[in-house]
């Protein structure tokens, strides 16, 4: 199963225990991330488009209350550097 499957987006968000609503997938690939993303229900920014800091992602973040980022990038390990850098705790 690959990206844009959006049950790959759905099983993220069930294994983090939030309802895709509630997720923001930041992806830089509009077919594999914006649109696998927007298929499962989840809000989406691409990345170098949408957005290009983590200020203007925390600003998204804020705005729509999410609660959790589904990053396109290497998760856990850049997913926890982009949560620490928007100033949320991880475990």
């Amino acid at each position: 199963m690959e990206k844009p499957n959006p049950e790959i987006f759905w099983m993220a968000c069930k294994e983090l225990g939030v309802e895709p609503a509630q997720a923001l997938h930041v992806g830089d690939h509009k077919t594999n991330d914006i649109v696998g993303a927007t298929a499962a229900g989840c809000d989406s920014l691409l990345w170098g488009e949408e957005v290009s800091s983590f200020a203007e992602v925390r600003k998204a973040l804020l705005y729509n209350d999410h609660l959790i980022i589904c990053s396109s990038l290497t998760w856990p390990f850049i997913g926890n550097q982009v949560a620490k850098k928007l100033g949320v705790e991880v475990d």
